[in-house]
């Protein structure tokens, strides 16, 4: 026998799946691919802006992952295009290195790591 203990966090943590993390309000600012999310206020041109009425609710703030139209789950714009991309905002994937070098920047910003490619290396959460 064995017992298990699930420790299931709130929505400034991590998300609730019914909701699809809606109500997501932590402040994860990288994606699950490690690209570092771009401010919302500087994404207007895109369909999901916070100058819209129908997302001032939404909490777009910053450059932190959000789901203001209700898909899988909280996302975030990387680039002036409008491209997105999906955020692990529970820290349940694996964090990996897109660098060789990551020694020598740990002593950087969570963002500028995440820039340098050494999410994992410097142990960003």
């Amino acid at each position: 026998r064995f017992k298990v203990e699930l420790f299931i966090p709130d929505d400034d943590e991590c998300f609730d799946p019914d909701t699809k993390g809606t109500l997501y309000n932590g402040n994860k600012n990288f994606t699950k691919n490690m690209y570092r999310c771009l401010p919302w206020e500087d994404v207007t041109q895109c369909m999901h802006n916070p100058s819209l009425p129908q997302y001032f609710s939404s909490r777009l703030d910053d450059n932190y992952c959000r789901n203001p139209d209700n898909t899988a789950m909280p996302w975030c714009y990387i680039d002036s295009d409008c491209n997105r991309d999906y955020c692990d905002v529970c820290n349940i994937e694996t964090i990996y290195d897109t660098s060789e070098s990551c020694s020598s920047v740990c002593n950087l910003t969570p963002g500028e790591i995440v820039d340098a490619g050494c999410a994992n290396t410097c142990e960003v959460e």
